[in-house]
């Protein structure tokens, strides 16, 4: 009977080894991102293995455009922001004044369709820039706000952090 006590908990050990964790908060281009989407870690990824994440910067243009995209549940973040605004926080309310898109909705995986995406609510939350070097091309914050999803229910985005190489 001993055994099988020491056997189940090697097991619950072992399950909650696997759950997938928030990457650490970093302003290194650590390429990557991740939150709590209603409660459960995302994290971008092709088929549960590899991160899923492009980043670009038009010299011309000067948009920064990234892209986070988890394959498994058919969602993504994405952020455009043209032209760098300052480190500091913005508000959901100040995104667009400032030359901010920063989006979460859900990819179109077999169609071939326009992605949806899903609106931010006002005044619901902010991203934090904390780190935007264009010298060395490292883009670092944290995010939390609420999107209105399928059928009209709120989405809560909260805990997110980035750090993307661009």
């Amino acid at each position: 009977m001993r055994h099988l006590h020491l056997l189940f908990l090697v097991l619950i050990f072992s399950l909650s080894a696997c759950q997938p964790e928030l990457p650490p908060i970093s302003k290194v281009g650590a390429n990557s991102v991740g939150a709590l989407v209603d409660g459960k870690v995302w994290l971008p990824q092709i088929n549960g293995l590899a991160p899923n994440i492009s980043a670009s910067y038009d010299e011309a243009t000067q948009l920064l455009r990234i892209t986070a995209t988890n394959l498994g549940d058919g969602t993504f973040f994405l952020w455009e922001l043209s032209p760098l605004p300052a480190t500091g926080s913005y508000p959901v309310s100040e995104w667009e004044s400032n030359g901010i898109v920063f989006q979460f909705g859900e990819i179109a995986e077999s169609t071939g369709a326009d992605p949806t995406v899903y609106p931010a609510v006002a005044g619901t939350g902010l991203l934090e820039i904390s780190l935007l070097d264009s010298s060395n091309r490292v883009f670092s914050g944290e995010f939390s706000f609420e999107v209105t999803g399928p059928d009209n229910a709120t989405i809560e985005i909260r805990d997110g952090r980035f750090d993307f190489r661009f």
